[in-house]
């Protein structure tokens, strides 16, 4: 009863956000972010109508659909980078080419064993996903938290909560599947249990701030990380530059 109780509060909470996004018209300002709640609100009513209707199909529709919300996931990266960067366009091009390719390149390492046909192969594959996927969005927010401490990148109501939420189920989750890697699989359920309560908290904490619309601040007028990427960019387009006359001149010597 107790995953019953998270699983249905964390579905109407989804419709909650959603709802009030469209009411007070601010879903296209954050589009990936409710792509994100609005696919895996599909999931969970899928999940729940097969679990009712065909036990017999609930692993096997679980385990796909566990692909798709593992995926999902990068929604909300994508999202982060492109609301705390959306005054810093150069640095935003660049973490959006970071978040895309890291993204596709584990995306389609799982691919391989979800088309081979064999279902082990394809569990495996998940769940090696969900590790590279939690690893990779954790190496980014990290990043991403260095440049805004560096820089003083100032964050909206929004901003904070889209990011506060999201670091604590994606720690919490580090957390306890390093518990249960050291500690065996006998501490599974108990580890589910607590994953899905801090990602309930995580949605709590949507809720309460994304109750209305509130943006980044405009940053200040002296652009200190604009005008690094800048400087970085350039010493970056000489380099190449240099490199290139340099293999033209042995190749034509």
């Amino acid at each position: 009863m107790f995953i019953y109780a998270i699983w249905f509060s964390t579905l109407g909470l989804f419709i909650v956000l959603i709802c009030v996004a469209i009411w007070r018209r601010f879903i296209s300002n954050y589009w990936a972010f409710y792509l994100y709640l609005t696919l895996l609100l599909v999931v969970g009513v899928l999940r729940y109508y097969v679990l009712a209707t065909d036990q017999n199909a609930y692993l096997w529709v679980y385990w796909w659909t566990k692909f798709l919300a593992v995926s999902a996931g990068f929604c909300v990266i994508w999202e982060i980078f492109n609301q705390t960067l959306a005054h810093y366009p150069g640095v935003l091009r660049v973490a959006r080419f970071l978040v895309s390719s890291t993204f596709v390149i584990a995306v389609s390492n799982a691919s391989v064993g979800a088309m081979n046909g064999r279902t082990l192969d394809f569990v495996r594959s998940v769940v090696r996903l969900e590790r590279n996927m939690l690893a990779l969005q954790g190496v980014l927010l990290v990043l991403l938290a260095v440049l805004i401490v560096y820089y003083g990148i100032p964050l909206g109501r929004n901003s904070k909560g889209l990011l506060c939420g999201y670091c604590l189920y994606l720690g919490t989750s580090v957390i306890l599947l390093t518990m249960q890697s050291a500690l065996g699989p006998a501490i599974q359920p108990r580890v589910d249990q607590l994953r899905q309560a801090s990602y309930l908290v995580a949605v709590f904490i949507w809720v309460a701030t994304f109750w209305r619309y509130e943006p980044n601040p405009v940053p200040a007028a002296a652009n200190d990380l604009e005008q690094d990427y800048a400087i970085l960019a350039e010493q970056t387009a000489n380099m190449m530059a240099k490199a290139r006359a340099h293999l033209l001149r042995v190749f034509t010597s």
